[in-house]
């Protein structure tokens, strides 16, 4: 209840910003990310994909600040599938843990060196982990999460970028407070006068 709370408010927030940021003449920056985990704390723990997407809206010439929505793979421990007469019949999946949320995204960009852009990323939101058996659902835990990392980005053509982001995850509680997430990620920014 308390993690739908907070995804309503950060997306009437985010409207706002959105509505206050178009009155400036500011288009939100576009921000897809795949990628991966790993380092994760707890078991299971190695680690799987990672995808998010997030709207950035620029706050001053080096500060941009939106909202990002994410879904990590934390990992998925095997096990031995055995008969009643002891043959073993391969490996099955025990449990599997994942993450997803919503997040405050703030990025402060250096100066550009030539066509390189680099930043520093915090992130700050709700995380749900569940996990699971062969999809059925065993245990939820909402918490709140923070996030610090870096990234360095090129600009491809025009509006368009892509590079790459390493993010540490530290999550208030749970078995998987910790881990790593490392992406590629396509910007998009579309200029007022276009």
């Amino acid at each position: 209840m308390r993690v739908r709370t907070l995804l309503v408010a950060a997306l009437i927030a985010a409207g706002a910003s959105r509505a206050a940021a178009a009155g400036a003449g500011a288009r939100a920056e576009v921000v897809a990310g795949v990628g991966g985990t790993t380092a994760v704390e707890g078991e299971p723990g190695d680690g799987g994909a990672s995808l998010s997407l997030s709207l950035l809206w620029p706050l001053e010439d080096h500060f941009r600040f939106g909202l990002m929505g994410f879904a990590d793979d934390l990992g998925e421990r095997r096990g031995r599938l055995v008969a009643p007469g002891g043959v073993d019949l391969g490996p099955v999946a025990e449990v599997h843990r994942a993450a997803i949320g919503a997040a405050w995204r703030m990025e402060a960009h250096l100066p550009s060196v030539g066509a390189y852009d680099s930043f520093v990323a915090a992130t700050w939101g709700a995380y749900r982990v569940t996990d699971d058996v062969r999809g059925a659902t065993t245990q939820t835990l909402d918490a709140a999460g923070f996030g610090l990392g870096f990234g360095l980005a090129r600009r491809v053509a025009g509006a368009h970028g892509a590079g790459i982001t390493l993010r540490y995850q530290q999550l208030s509680r749970g078995a998987a407070q910790r881990y790593l997430s490392a992406a590629v990620e396509w910007r998009w920014h579309r200029r007022a006068t276009e």
